[in-house]
């Protein structure tokens, strides 16, 4: 709730200088090579990185202080779900539509998306535990 929130502020009281910079980080996201394998780092941090991004674009401090805390106890289960499934590839579109939400103003859009992306980011993560917990035990894991 906080994120769709923060997401609707955004719009509203985004700058050209706020969608260039998320427009950096969406580009820099694109352009990480899956198979290095530093991948899921890069992008965890990049991930975090266009969150805030789009919360300071709000121009609330107090907003983005309290979606920053939440998203620092958040963070460790989307490197979970990242390494997991190692699926950028929902996330990324996601964040591109995100990006063109804040570009056009689109706060109800911005709002709905930013919803859908936290909801979307549990599922995948679930759905990683879960599969995760159906395969069967290695001899390393028995011992």
């Amino acid at each position: 709730m906080v994120e769709e929130h923060a997401g609707r502020v955004a719009a509203r009281s985004r700058t050209p200088q706020d969608i260039e910079e998320v427009e950096k980080i969406v580009l820099t996201m694109d352009t990480l090579d899956t198979s290095d394998p530093e991948f899921r780092n890069r992008w965890t941090l990049l991930n975090y990185e266009f969150h805030n991004r789009i919360i300071a674009s709000s121009r609330r401090k107090r907003l983005a202080k309290i979606a920053a805390t939440l998203r620092s106890t958040t963070e460790p289960y989307v490197r979970v779900e990242i390494d997991l499934t190692g699926d950028a590839v929902d996330a990324g579109r996601q964040h591109r539509e995100m990006l063109e939400a804040l570009r056009a103003g689109d706060s109800d859009g911005l709002a709905e998306l930013s919803r859908q992306h936290v909801e979307s980011t549990a599922r995948r993560l679930l759905r990683g535990l879960r599969s995760r917990s159906l395969q069967p035990a290695s001899d390393a894991d028995q011992t």
